[in-house]
């Protein structure tokens, strides 16, 4: 199967794209947004974070501890349906 071609953003995308990134920015201190997407979109993993947030030993649970953070305020700022 051939690999598909992606297109560029609608209007619409992009326009929930840039609310849904404010809301974060709201939300969550700075750094703990900034482990949000280091994992969520970079897929990176806690140990990798952690080294490049410059967390000491044990920076995973760290990194852990403010998922979990960012994880509970998106469910506050988005409840399930």
């Amino acid at each position: 199967m051939p690999a598909r071609e992606q297109s560029e953003p609608s209007a619409d995308e992009r326009v929930c794209a840039h609310r849904l990134l404010e809301f974060l920015f709201a939300a969550l201190p700075s750094d703990d947004l900034e482990i949000l997407l280091l994992s969520r979109l970079d897929g990176m993993k806690q140990d990798e974070i952690a080294e490049v947030m410059g967390l000491r030993s044990g920076g995973g649970r760290e990194v852990r501890r403010r998922l979990k953070y960012a994880d509970d305020a998106l469910r506050r700022l988005f409840p399930p349906e």
